[in-house]
């Protein structure tokens, strides 16, 4: 998989990170003046940059009706994602080894959240101008 542009070297942390839930990113909209998705609801949710995938998974469980799909560059992260998500009977996730260009060339259905965390000290300026 083409790497350039991405640190694929340095293995990635377990890390919950609560400001991409989509309730903050409801609460961050709301505080913003614009409207928010409704939780109750079908959504869909992509993660850029998503490690092992573990936020995307916490809200997947929590969110049963909802889709997330978290993409990543390093199929290493991913398939240790994907073996917690399995354990986890989580239906609802898909983790992809994909690069961000790689994303954006696929036809899928609009997402309602789009979220990423640290991406940018991770990655090139050219992969920032596709984020």
């Amino acid at each position: 998989m083409q790497s350039e542009g991405y640190i694929t070297e340095v293995r990635y942390v377990w890390g919950y990170f609560d400001e991409m839930s989509p309730r903050a990113i409801n609460e961050a909209a709301w505080a913003s003046g614009h409207a928010g998705v409704a939780l109750g609801e079908p959504f869909r949710y992509l993660e850029l940059g998503c490690g092992f995938g573990l936020s995307a998974a916490s809200f997947a469980a929590t969110h049963p009706h909802a889709t997330f799909h978290g993409v990543d560059l390093n199929p290493r992260h991913i398939e240790e994602g994907q073996g917690f998500a399995h354990t986890a009977g989580l239906r609802n996730l898909v983790l992809e080894a994909a690069s961000f260009e790689q994303v954006l060339a696929q036809q899928r259905e609009p997402y309602d959240f789009i979220a990423l965390h640290g991406v940018y000290s991770w990655v090139s300026d050219s992969v920032r101008a596709q984020i």
